[in-house]
């Protein structure tokens, strides 16, 4: 069990990774909330998510902190705002006083009209808003991430079983070791060479359930470029976009 997924109660989905560098079993958690253990090769998983609940009351405040930072950052969507999917651009139009606040999905819009002199502050507005987005991306995601991962794959020579698409706050994907990926629908925020970067990743995955030497000399082959290039520029996104 090199590496994989298992939810925690109480925590969410935890990433369980075994390591020949491990000299004990460590909690990381990322500045997006990804929840990260490593372990050393003969630690047995059962007894890794012992220490998991041991450490719940400290894991929940810091990812209580993470989101209170997350929401002091949080975007606000207004007319003004420039927001773009793969194949969307948000669209708020300031209509006539009097018109309900209304929605739909275009071919190339995230369409909200509302009424004129509206507070766009209004969190029940914000929420609308928010799964308007959320339905766009979710329907991009799943007639281009799963055509697209199986191209890269047949491309590259991988073995790919199963691709979902799940919206995730914490990463971009994971794989499984049945070569089950997931993607995040985030993905098709990204440009389109980072989402692929994104899709080589989880399918090097499927050959190396791990983050050694030969999957990032796996990575840095088929991907073209060094992945530290790919990570730097990555930084300025995050799945948690709200």
């Amino acid at each position: 069990m090199p590496s994989t997924i298992k939810h925690i109660n109480g925590i969410g989905d935890v990433l369980f990774s075994q390591t020949a560098r491990s000299k004990r079993t460590t909690i990381r958690i990322s500045a997006n909330g990804e929840v990260r253990v490593s372990m050393p090769a003969s630690y047995k998983l059962s007894a890794a998510e012992k220490f998991v609940y041991e450490k719940q009351e400290w894991i929940l405040e810091t990812l209580k902190k993470i989101q209170s930072k997350q929401k002091a950052t949080e975007k606000l969507f207004t007319p003004s705002t420039d927001f773009t999917t793969y194949a969307r651009r948000l669209k708020i139009y300031e209509l006539s006083p009097n018109i309900k606040i209304t929605g739909q999905i275009t071919r190339d819009e995230i369409h909200i009209d509302c009424p004129a002199g509206f507070d766009y502050s209004d969190k029940n507005f914000q929420v609308f808003v928010k799964k308007m987005i959320l339905k766009a991306l979710t329907s991009e995601a799943k007639l281009f991430l799963p055509n697209r991962a199986k191209y890269l794959a047949d491309k590259f020579g991988f073995t790919l079983n199963r691709v979902t698409v799940r919206d995730v706050r914490s990463r971009w994907g994971s794989c499984s070791s049945e070569k089950n990926i997931s993607l995040n629908i985030h993905l098709m925020r990204l440009p389109e060479h980072l989402r692929d970067y994104i899709i080589l990743h989880e399918l090097c995955h499927t050959k190396h359930l791990n983050h050694s030497s030969k999957f990032w000399d796996l990575l840095n082959d088929v991907s073209q470029k060094k992945s530290d290039v790919y990570k730097t520029e990555l930084k300025k996104f995050n799945p948690q976009v709200f």
